[in-house]
């Protein structure tokens, strides 16, 4: 078992461990898998929240950058190599990111996370708009 999803243990005022307590009701092993399960999605949940404000920040910094390229360029002629360079370590670290959490992503979760993630997929189109 990772460290993340073992049970929390159980201590007294001074620190020390409990001796653990004999399961009062029958209840409490399947109330303990509960707990767990909901622990899990809390911190996938957050995880999520935060690749996804990583992912749309990132995203309208590209955007500045190629706006700001935009204002000031010639017709038909190429994007500046300082901006290019920031354009392409941005979106290969966005990529990386959304790599990180498709697994979180996946599956019976995909509905369950779709809010939190909804923002970044925006923001990340909107990029791939302005670089085409």
């Amino acid at each position: 078992m990772s460290e993340s999803s073992m049970p929390s243990i159980k201590r007294t005022h001074d620190g020390s461990e409990k001796e653990k307590e004999a399961n009062l009701s029958p209840f409490m092993p399947m109330f303990e898998t509960f707990r767990d399960e909901l622990d899990e999605h809390h911190d996938r949940r957050e995880r999520v929240i935060k690749t996804s404000r990583d992912i749309t920040a990132a995203s309208k910094k590209i955007i500045f950058a190629l706006q700001r390229y935009h204002v000031v360029r010639t017709l038909k002629s190429d994007i500046p190599e300082k901006i290019a360079k920031e354009v392409d370590d941005r979106a290969s670290a966005m990529q990386k990111q959304m790599e990180a959490i498709a697994p979180d992503l996946a599956g019976i979760n995909a509905w369950r996370y779709q809010r939190q993630i909804s923002d970044s997929h925006h923001s990340y189109r909107i990029f791939g708009s302005f670089t085409v």
